[in-house]
């Protein structure tokens, strides 16, 4: 039933192609009114520049807690179940039906929603607008940032403010390029590939939509049933230990569902 799903995959193209050119847009007229902006740090004493640093820092974590909320707002409306969201090193869990919030050890993981569907009906088009989610809130600000540079920040004297502003729409940006450009690193997948597997169908796609829903529950807690052995071949085994954990957690729920010792 899984993949009995179907998205219109034209019009998604024209609305990817409508996307890509209005961000080159975004960028050509954000960084000409940036040039206008008269912003002047040559003077400024070096414990300002310390407070810079902060500034831009919080721009990029400022710029994945809308990212996940993002995700989380996406999930709430196709009713996905919520298990988690992290923001380093801060957690909030759903655990039998309580939210906590925890302080973790966890130091690799910048930031993470996990949700899941409760059922299989619509599953393409619900992970597609689930995954969307976190680029789609993204954008939304970024239109806001750059209507704020244009029209407000250049009349501000204070001049953090005018660099937290102009810091926080490039951050986002690049992190929006960053994030909808289909890439893995140390097992863990960009939106982009997580949306390029849903709606390009192929062998080796249907094998890695297969990864996504395993990986999906393993990260949800939940217990991962009738794995395909397919997606144990033909796998680049990463020097990263989780990956190396996953494909342990794959055979091991593959062979046990099948009985085999």
């Amino acid at each position: 039933n899984i993949m009995n799903n179907t998205i219109n995959k034209k019009l998604l193209m024209i609305l990817i192609t409508i996307f890509v050119g209005i961000n080159i847009l975004i960028i050509f007229i954000a960084f000409s009114n940036i040039k206008k902006i008269s912003i002047n740090i040559e003077n400024m004493p070096k414990y300002n520049i310390i407070i810079l640093l902060v500034l831009l820092i919080s721009c990029h974590y400022i710029d994945i807690i809308i990212h996940e909320l993002g995700h989380c707002i996406a999930g709430n409306l196709v009713k996905f179940k919520f298990y988690s969201f992290t923001i380093f090193p801060f957690i909030i869990k759903n655990q039998n039906k309580k939210i906590t919030f925890q302080i973790t050890d966890n130091h690799g993981l910048l930031g993470y929603c996990i949700m899941y569907p409760k059922t299989f009906s619509k599953l393409f088009k619900e992970l597609l607008i689930y995954y969307l989610g976190g680029i789609g809130l993204n954008f939304i600000f970024i239109i806001i940032y750059l209507f704020l540079i244009i029209y407000k920040v250049p009349n501000i004297n204070n001049v953090f403010i005018k660099i937290f502003f102009c810091g926080l729409l490039i951050i986002s940006e690049f992190n929006l390029i960053q994030n909808a450009i289909p890439s893995k690193v140390n097992g863990m997948k960009t939106d982009g590939s997580n949306v390029l597997t849903i709606i390009k169908p192929s062998d080796s796609n249907d094998t890695d939509l297969m990864e996504l829903i395993i990986s999906l529950q393993l990260f949800s807690g939940i217990r991962p049933r009738d794995i395909n052995l397919k997606i144990l071949n033909n796998r680049k085994i990463l020097s990263d230990k989780n990956f190396h954990e996953f494909i342990s957690l794959y055979y091991f729920y593959h062979y046990l569902d099948s009985k085999d010792i």
